[in-house]
């Protein structure tokens, strides 16, 4: 096995916490700090009027995000080659998206 990739589904999501780049950002950057993961590039798409894209290309692999606030929905994505705990990115997107309702999937890769 070379990494984990952690897949997040995230339903019933406060509309307003997932329509705009800067509250994306800032998860996705709590996210990195929490998990002492590396950062070495990250982009993000506003689409409009609301809807959000983001990649973070990290040194053990990736995260991605996106939106969909008209379906109160999100799809989150961690690969990493260095372990970490699925449930502090549960608590974070919880925090952040004021939902509790999660798909989590958890694949081992390689």
């Amino acid at each position: 096995m070379v990494g984990k990739h952690f897949i997040l589904d995230v339903f019933e999501c406060d509309e307003r916490s997932i329509s705009f780049v800067k509250s994306i950002q800032e998860l996705c950057n709590n996210l990195v700090k929490v998990l002492e993961l590396k950062k070495v590039e990250e982009a993000y798409k506003q689409f409009q009027p609301v809807g959000v894209t983001g990649i973070l290309l990290l040194e053990e692999s990736h995260l991605s995000i996106h939106t969909w606030p008209e379906k109160r929905y999100v799809a989150l994505d961690i690969f990493s080659c260095k372990s970490f705990d699925t449930s502090k990115v549960e608590d974070l997107v919880i925090q952040c998206f004021q939902t509790k309702i999660l798909k989590p999937t958890l694949i081992d890769r390689g």
